[in-house]
C-alpha cells in the first residue's frame, strides 16, 4: 500500500512536529517490510500544490488508487478543503489520515471543518481534548504522542550529567490565561528565586531568544528538574514538554493529572513528583521537598527512571510501530 504524506518542509518551532514526519524517513525500511511504500510530499504553497496534485491524480489514477494520504497539520491537510479533492478521494478510494498536534484549532467551527469532517481518521497527541467536549469525531480518532529524538538523547543520560547541573528548577512555556496553573507556578517562583528560574516562550514570529529545538533541551539539561502546568479544562491534555522535560535529564515537577499514567505509562513519585491540588485547583508546592530531592540519590533516581522510560518507548521506531499497528487496524 502506498502511503503519500503531505507536509510543509519549513522548520517548524515545536521540534515534535518534525519529528513525526522524520520517522517515516528514518524507518523507511520498516513501513517497506510491512509493505508500505512511503512517498513524500513536501510543499509550500497549497493552491499551487493542490493543483498539480489534481492533475496527477487524474492523469495517473493507477499511482494513487486505494493509497493513503497522511495530512501533517492544517497545510498537509488543505486538499480536504476543497470539493473537487474530495469527490476524487471517494472515487479513488483513498483513505485520509489527519495528523494534527492541537485538535482544538477549529473551535467554534469544529463540525463544520473539512478536515475533521472528511478525514478518514484524525492522529493526535491531544485527544483528550475531544473526549473532554464529547467530540462527535473521537470515534475516529486515535491516539499517538510525541517520541524524543534517538539522535541525541544519550546527551542528557542523567546517570553521566545530573550530579554537575544546577540544583534549581526551569520553569519554560507560555503563561497565560490559559494556563493557570503556570500562572501559579510564575507566582510562586517569585518568592523562592534561590530555588526557580524562568525561561519565557520566544513567541513564534519575532522571536524573543534562541532557545528552541536542540538549543532548548540544552537549556534543560543545565537544571535538575523543571515544572510543567497543564493548560485549563477542557484543554488540559498531555503535552510534548513532558518528553523533553523528562529526555533532557530533568526531574519532572508535574502538576497532578491521571493521563501521565493513562497515555505515557508514567508513574507519580517513580517516574515524575506531582505537584498535588486542592479542591480550588491551587496547587501546594513543597519547595523545601523539591530542594531534598534535587540533592539526593532519590530525586537523581527519578530522572533516570523517567529517562530510561522514554528512552525506551518513545523514539521514532516505537512511533513509527504505533502508526503500522494503527494502519493494519483500520486500512489494512
Amino acid at each position: 500500500m502506498k502511503i503519500f504524506v503531505f507536509y510543509s518542509p519549513q522548520i517548524l518551532l515545536n521540534y515534535n512536529k518534525t519529528l513525526l514526519v522524520d520517522q517515516f524517513k528514518r524507518n523507511n525500511n520498516l513501513y517497506s517490510d510491512h509493505n508500505y511504500d512511503i512517498n513524500f510530499c513536501p510543499f509550500d504553497d497549497c493552491t499551487q500544490f493542490c493543483n498539480s496534485l489534481y492533475k496527477k491524480m487524474k492523469s495517473n489514477k493507477n499511482h494513487y488508487v486505494h493509497s493513503v494520504f497522511w495530512m501533517h497539520l492544517k497545510i498537509g491537510s488543505y486538499v480536504l478543503t476543497m470539493k473537487n479533492f474530495t469527490n476524487l478521494l471517494q472515487d479513488f478510494h483513498i483513505k485520509t489520515i489527519f495528523w494534527m498536534d492541537d485538535l482544538h484549532f477549529a473551535r467554534g467551527n469544529m463540525l463544520f471543518d473539512e478536515r475533521y469532517k472528511y478525514s478518514d481518521l484524525i492522529i493526535s497527541p491531544s485527544t483528550e481534548y475531544f473526549e473532554n467536549i464529547k467530540s462527535p469525531y473521537l470515534n475516529k480518532t486515535k491516539f499517538l504522542f510525541y517520541y524524543f529524538d534517538e539522535y541525541f538523547i544519550e546527551e542528557y543520560n542523567p546517570d553521566i550529567t545530573f550530579n554537575a547541573r544546577k540544583n534549581k528548577i526551569l520553569l519554560t512555556g507560555n503563561i497565560s490565561d490559559s494556563y493557570n496553573s503556570r500562572q501559579q507556578m510564575l507566582t510562586n517562583s517569585y518568592t523562592h528565586t534561590h530555588l526557580y528560574d524562568v525561561l519565557t516562550h520566544p513567541g513564534y514570529y519575532n522571536l524573543t531568544h534562541k532557545f528552541y529545538h536542540k538549543e532548548y533541551f540544552n537549556k534543560l539539561s543545565e537544571y535538575k528538574g523543571s515544572i510543567v502546568g497543564l493548560a485549563n479544562h477542557p484543554l488540559n491534555f498531555l503535552l510534548g514538554k513532558i518528553i523533553e522535560v523528562i529526555g533532557s535529564g530533568c526531574i519532572g515537577f508535574f502538576e497532578e493529572s491521571p493521563l501521565y499514567e493513562e497515555k505515557l505509562g508514567l508513574k507519580p513519585w517513580i517516574h515524575y513528583v506531582p505537584i498535588e491540588k486542592n479542591k480550588y485547583n491551587q496547587l501546594n508546592f513543597e519547595n523545601i521537598a523539591y530542594h531534598d530531592l534535587l540533592i539526593s540519590h532519590h530525586g537523581k533516581k527519578i530522572a533516570q527512571t523517567a529517562y530510561n522510560h522514554i528512552k525506551e518507548n518513545y523514539n521514532s521506531l516505537t512511533c513509527s510501530a504505533q502508526i503500522i499497528n494503527i494502519l493494519k487496524d483500520n486500512f489494512l
